[in-house]
């Protein structure tokens, strides 16, 4: 109840968004990293503090099915490994996950049997001109089974392809009286950063700023 006879029910937004992604030519592989904490050694790890990422090829659609994972701090890499940066290193950008959930409504439940890509957060198909949308073409026209639970099922190759992925993301919304009458925004997202596209900081050729002082002459800040 967010006010006398106002029921405001609880509910989810899911979002599922469609990333052609083409780093420096179109065959790409997706890596999945994951954070893990070295084992505990005296001679390695003495102070029981160390870890490193784990980071894994994903090969075909079925292994990139995944879901987030706070434990490991998991995020994804698209590389291109014919290229590679100063460092030898392949070039990439880092997707990096934002706010997100979990469906609560019974994999039994309509929506749900329509809605199949919400079933893992992280898909990755090779790309297909015909498939476009996470639940098919007419997901309110069919009985469910439609999209990428029915593409992935193939099983195809995703490394050094022309990938596509395919990320979602929802919001569990619990009413507070905060949202009546009118609710506040609320954000959702996720980020793309490069990971070894370019070989520093891109913003260091910016000019510097030009400051005028209190004599009118410009003095350019370094």
């Amino acid at each position: 109840m967010v006010s006398p006879l106002v029921y405001a029910p609880n509910h989810q937004h899911i979002f599922n968004v469609r990333l052609d992604l083409d780093i420096e030519g179109m065959n790409n592989t997706v890596q999945q990293s994951d954070v893990v904490a070295d084992p505990l050694d005296e001679g390695e790890n003495p102070f029981e503090n160390a870890f490193h990422v784990l980071v894994k090829d994903l090969k075909t659609e079925k292994e990139a099915r995944a879901n987030l994972c706070l434990e490991t701090g998991r995020s994804w890499k698209i590389v291109n490994k014919a290229k590679k940066n100063f460092m030898g290193q392949p070039v990439g950008y880092k997707f990096y996950p934002g706010e997100n959930a979990i469906p609560f409504a019974s994999p039994n439940s309509w929506w749900r049997k329509r809605a199949g890509f919400v079933n893992h957060h992280v898909w990755v198909t090779p790309y297909n001109e015909d498939e476009n949308y996470a639940a098919g073409d007419f997901p309110n026209q069919r009985h469910g089974g439609d999209g990428l639970s029915k593409w992935t099922e193939q099983n195809r190759s995703i490394e050094n392809k022309d990938v596509v992925f395919w990320y979602t993301f929802g919001h569990t919304h619990i009413p507070r009286l905060e949202d009546y009458p009118i609710m506040p925004t609320a954000t959702i997202g996720f980020t793309l950063k490069p990971n070894g596209f370019f070989d520093a900081n891109p913003s260091l050729d910016v000019p510097p700023p030009v400051i005028p002082n209190k004599d009118g002459k410009l003095n350019i800040e370094i």
